[in-house]
């Protein structure tokens, strides 16, 4: 099965190779010099011409070295997908809506990991005496890293991170 699943693979990736070089081909003979004047053109001539150039090595060396280059510039043809999103009003401003949420996503994760550094400062200065008094009274014996919880700021950090964002090991410490 494996075998055979491995050949169709193989040759619906040619047969989809076809397909793009007729459509370069196509739009190379309409558009002739202006092609290339548009970095979509350029960019798709480069996918295929790649393809091209991969296929006719794998099959004249066969199992030679690795084509991870041939298959980086097939995901390039990927970045073709947004020039259409850039086509219609809508989809471009959905994108934009996107962006703009991962932005202010971005900026207020670097705002939290500040508040929690600045926590975590004063949970070494204030905390870790107590953590010291309570794992010398023996209450973490089955913890292994509450009695460290609050001795750096770093293992401060990821104690916060692990109990306030993580939700994680709320009654060990």
């Amino acid at each position: 099965a494996c075998k055979s699943e491995s050949m169709f693979l193989t040759v619906l990736g040619i047969m989809f190779l076809m397909l793009y070089l007729v459509d370069v081909s196509v739009r190379l003979w309409v558009f002739r010099c202006y092609f290339f004047k548009s970095k979509y053109n350029n960019l798709d001539l480069t996918v295929v011409v790649s393809d091209v150039i991969g296929l006719l090595f794998s099959s004249v060396a066969g199992e030679g070295p690795s084509l991870s280059l041939f298959r980086i510039f097939r995901i390039c043809r990927l970045l073709r997908f947004v020039h259409v999103l850039v086509l219609f009003r809508e989809l471009q401003m959905m994108l934009s809506g996107f962006v703009s949420a991962m932005k202010a996503i971005f900026w207020a994760s670097f705002m939290l990991v500040i508040m929690i550094t600045l926590w975590s400062i004063i949970a070494v200065e204030l905390l870790h005496p107590i953590n010291q008094r309570i794992t010398e009274q023996g209450i973490y014996d089955g913890c292994e890293r509450c009695p460290r919880a609050f001795s750096s700021v770093l293992q401060s950090n990821l104690t916060f991170m692990q109990q306030i964002i993580a939700g994680d090991s709320w009654g060990q410490v």
